[in-house]
């Protein structure tokens, strides 16, 4: 008697006598092989009471009537186990596991770690189900792209690589709370880069675009200051002998190394208070950085009618050329001090001026009584602030 290749099944031959028992044997191995389901692969011992028809995959060190059958198929049949030993590519689903598993000749394993390539699929959802408005969905608690080695046959680089039609169509990272948007970064309707944020997921605010030909970044809505100091104090300038020496106020900022590049700008914001009872005479008012002079306030002629008042005056300074010991920056006073009426403001500070912005910076401002006063004049620096306008 001979069997089949691949199952084993018994052939009956012509003349053979009672050939009803060579093809109820073949049925019963077809029982157990076909549409393979094991419940378990996990148990080294036969289980103590099997039903009719069950399968399990022998365990490595496998004892009693399994002995000596590891890694085949044992089916209760007929109240005897019979053995089943696989051949390569045989594949078999594991209830107690929900897996699928595959013989590749010499062990059992994961099915699907054994396909290299899938190709055209229409949906596909890791850890959820994909519909057709999001054909690729996952819901997991983290991800990893890792870069493919040289050792391994790729170049050691990792490109993320994602294109939209055409100019007016959109291309963008969409960032959601509970599934309504909040910020969007991306070529959105255009090929300019853009970073959108939004309170309620349907009205956006464009706050940064970049240029697509030139770099250069606009701020949509404008940009808040930093502040990066606020001080405060009550330093004086005492004076009632008219025209002297320049008295530095010790409220001040120290600039960073290389904080200054190219087109950064810092507001300077500077309140005084006078508290004599006479009138202000003239009065000088510097902004510097050691020896150096970035701006000179000097209203012309005397505020008589002033006698005890508070103001604030405001500078912009901004760096014309990227960090350097030679780089030019440039001061401005903006706006009219408060409570000084209408003066005329001169300062006869050249610009650009040459600062040596690739390292720190001392800011600082100085006063000077131009001309005297009744009594003794009493001038204090009692807040000085530094922002950062971009």
């Amino acid at each position: 008697m001979t069997d089949t290749a691949n199952l084993g099944l018994p052939c009956i031959e012509g003349s053979q006598a009672q050939k009803h028992v060579t093809h109820n044997d073949a049925l019963r191995i077809l029982d157990t092989l076909v549409q393979l389901a094991v419940l378990d692969r996990d148990l080294a011992a036969p289980p103590s009471s099997p039903a009719e028809g069950q399968r399990w995959i022998v365990k490595t060190g496998a004892t009693g009537a399994w002995a000596g059958h590891v890694n085949t198929i044992a089916a209760w049949q007929d109240g005897a186990w019979q053995f089943s030993a696989p051949q390569t590519g045989w594949c078999v689903y594991v209830v107690d596991e929900g897996t699928l598993l595959v013989w590749n000749g010499a062990a059992w394993g994961d099915f699907f770690s054994t396909v290299t390539s899938i190709q055209n699929l229409a949906l596909l959802g890791v850890g959820t189900t994909a519909d057709t408005t999001n054909r690729l969905s996952a819901k997991l608690n983290n991800a990893l792209f890792v870069a493919q080695t040289v050792a391994e046959g790729g170049d050691g680089n990792l490109r993320y690589k994602l294109s939209k039609e055409s100019t007016a169509k959109t291309l963008s990272f969409l960032l959601q709370d509970n599934y309504s948007g909040r910020a969007e970064i991306g070529l959105t309707g255009d090929d300019d880069f853009h970073f959108k944020v939004s309170a309620d997921g349907s009205a956006w605010v464009d706050a940064l675009r970049l240029d697509k030909t030139t770099g250069l970044m606009t701020h949509v809505d404008g940009v808040v200051p930093r502040t990066l100091s606020v001080q405060r104090g009550g330093d004086t300038n005492d004076s009632s002998s008219g025209s002297g020496a320049y008295h530095d106020h010790s409220l001040t900022y120290t600039i960073p190394a290389n904080f200054l590049t190219q087109g950064r700008a810092l507001r300077i914001t500077t309140h005084w208070r006078y508290t004599s009872g006479s009138a202000v005479p003239v009065l000088d008012i510097q902004l510097k950085t050691g020896s150096t002079v970035l701006a000179h306030f000097t209203p012309s002629g005397q505020i008589a009618s002033k006698t005890n008042f508070q103001h604030a005056i405001q500078w912009i300074l901004q760096a014309v050329d990227a960090p350097g010991a030679a780089a030019n920056v440039e001061a401005v006073q903006i706006g009219t001090p408060h409570n000084l009426g209408n003066i005329v403001v001169d300062s006869d500070v050249a610009m650009p001026v040459a600062l040596a912005t690739n390292g720190a910076l001392t800011l600082k401002v100085a006063t000077q009584w131009a001309s005297a006063g009744t009594g003794t004049n009493t001038l204090k620096l009692s807040q000085f602030i530094v922002e950062a306008l971009n």
